[in-house]
């Protein structure tokens, strides 16, 4: 599921499973539980990128300076 601004953004309802092909590495990795419906972990990276380039697309002709922190969720890659 997502958080955003301290919020869910939609309840988890069903129970997600290791996808099939995959194996499961240990703690670490896609691990059985609460999922919201049709959750894609492979869509984790793309989507926290794409939100990023949009929000610095935001800033544009804003004279302000920001920060942007973006922590990847994902340190090693064990696809």
């Amino acid at each position: 599921m997502w958080i955003e601004n301290d919020r869910v953004t939609e309840v988890p309802t069903v129970s997600m499973t290791t996808p099939k092909g995959l194996v499961q590495e240990g703690p670490w990795g896609v691990r059985p539980g609460p999922a919201v419906k049709d959750w894609d972990f492979f869509k984790v990276l793309p989507t926290l990128t794409q939100k990023a380039v949009d929000y610095i697309e935001r800033q544009e002709g804003n004279d302000r300076p920001f920060f942007l922190y973006s922590a990847c969720p994902k340190t090693h890659n064990s696809l």
